[in-house]
């Protein structure tokens, strides 16, 4: 599933939203969102789910986890469930439970944060045709 979009959010310059690069910093927090495109998982079970990351910058700690928004929100994007993000680029294995939560919220998509220090930096949509894919094994 290709996500409709994808920025940061930047905490040092005054709150904002900058650029379609998704970064895990210090200062900012990453999202992809797929519009709603969740919903073609409805009537399946999702085994597993993975997310191709294209890495530019990779430093320090990173996690991934799940929000609420089905396109850029208007502030702070709060991000939940995080888990520690090893690998950070190519294809990446989420928890297998996290497919059948998107599958039920199909405003749900995937984003990235440094809780302990960090710099880590994706290319994001309109940047890499993968950045931010979601790929799914299941049955219907």
């Amino acid at each position: 599933m290709y996500p409709t979009g994808s920025g940061k959010w930047d905490t040092t310059y005054n709150n904002w939203w900058g650029g379609s690069e998704v970064w895990a910093s210090n200062n900012n927090r990453g999202i992809w969102v797929y519009g709603g495109r969740n919903s073609m998982l409805t009537g399946a079970n999702v085994q597993t789910v993975e997310v191709f990351l294209p890495r530019i910058t990779e430093v320090g700690s990173a996690s991934i986890g799940l929000h609420g928004y089905s396109g850029i929100p208007g502030g702070f994007p709060t991000i939940t469930d995080g888990v520690s993000l090893v690998p950070r680029d190519g294809w990446v294995r989420l928890p297998d439970w996290w497919g059948n939560h998107l599958r039920d919220n199909p405003n749900s998509g995937v984003g990235v944060f440094s809780p302990s220090g960090g710099y880590n930096k994706w290319r994001g949509v309109g940047q890499d045709a993968l950045s931010g894919v979601l790929r799914f094994t299941g049955t219907r």
